[in-house]
């Protein structure tokens, strides 16, 4: 079974997520406005186009304001207009290519930023509990022969888990010097990479996928052989859901928790894509792109046990189930379907026992 979301417990309720123009923050606000909470966001304008944010009308059910990360005044005037009493802070730079390319700029929207908002929310004397998002890597390269647990410190092995480390640990230091005297919830959820057909942007598997298959044509791998968690969107969101909820109700959850897969069961690039080609009715077939990588490198797992134990969580949309929801969205897409109202039946099917 998957953790309880409350309905009752969110309707009415003051949420702000930072980030709602990007994926996991749209369908955030999605099942949010299903529960009737009353959300405001807190983002630059959406990167992808047309992206989920503008094809499901996510502004039209969220407060947005439009403001950056590293504008310290900017996070603390959303604040105190939206005075939430859940905040779930989902934005930030995730891309390692994108921190490379620019470190400083990796640094000052995800360790700095995320300074800004919890330095806004101490002066909030309405908010009740925060959820911090890692999203991206955090961990480092591996750990020898097993999953990586809550315990473990965080890697600094380039640009991006710097930047997430630093967010992370500022985090632990404001939670506890003062958050907890002031009885407000501070949680740190690690949720690795998560898939969904509403993904755009170059350079992204899925987006990649569902391009070549619109255009009849193989897509270019540039790992092929890469074994990964593959983790449907929704799963992460209801995990964040039930984190925050849990963290409301003053029961007392972990300080952090991984969302991370049952087992170390992991699928390559290449049978994911050839698995998601045959879910949208393409020619399954691929082709190693320009300068790929031949082995089969392992990326890091997380252990979610901390989480199953915690909040009774388990994913829903596993394996091919996760195919499945993607292919069906997509094509959902493709026939002109009203996206809002096919986003919301998909929670609605994710939420159903």
């Amino acid at each position: 079974m998957t953790a309880i979301v409350y309905p009752s417990f969110w309707r009415g309720k003051r949420v702000l997520i930072t980030g709602h123009t990007g994926l996991p923050g749209s369908w955030t606000a999605l099942r949010l406005h299903r529960m009737g909470a009353e959300i405001s966001g807190f983002a630059l304008p959406p990167a992808d186009q047309p992206g989920l944010y503008a094809l499901a009308r996510i502004g039209d059910l969220v407060k947005g304001v439009a403001g950056d990360l590293r504008d310290a005044e900017a996070v603390r005037r959303a604040v105190v207009a939206s005075k939430p009493q859940i905040v779930l802070h989902m934005a930030g730079l995730r891309r390692a290519e994108t921190a490379r390319r620019a470190p400083l700029e990796a640094f000052a929207v995800n360790a700095t930023g995320t300074a800004h908002v919890l330095g806004a929310l101490r002066e909030a004397h309405w908010l009740e509990a925060a959820l911090i998002v890692t999203t991206g890597p955090f961990y480092g390269e591996g750990a020898p022969g097993r999953a990586f647990l809550e315990a473990d410190p965080p890697g600094a092995d380039d640009p991006l888990q710097a930047s997430l480390s630093a967010a992370d640990l500022f985090t632990t230091a404001m939670a506890r010097t003062f958050f907890t005297p002031a009885r407000v919830a501070i949680g740190r959820a690690r949720l690795g990479s998560l898939i969904d057909g509403g993904e755009f942007a170059e350079g992204r598997l899925v987006a990649d996928i569902c391009r070549a298959a619109a255009a009849g044509k193989p897509v270019l791998l540039r790992q092929p052989h890469a074994l990964r968690t593959w983790r449907h969107v929704l799963d992460g969101v209801g995990f964040c859901l039930a984190y925050a909820q849990a963290l409301a109700q003053g029961r007392n959850p972990p300080a952090a928790l991984n969302l991370g897969a049952a087992s170390d069961d992991m699928v390559s690039v290449a049978e994911f894509t050839l698995a998601l080609q045959k879910a949208l009715g393409a020619r399954p077939d691929w082709r190693p792109a320009d300068g790929h990588s031949p082995h089969a490198s392992r990326a890091p797992a997380l252990d979610g046990a901390r989480a199953r134990a915690a909040l009774g969580f388990r994913d829903r949309l596993v394996g091919h189930a996760a195919v499945k929801a993607i292919a069906d969205w997509r094509l959902a897409l493709a026939r002109g379907e009203d996206m809002r109202a096919f986003s919301l039946r998909s929670i609605a099917d994710h939420e159903r026992p």
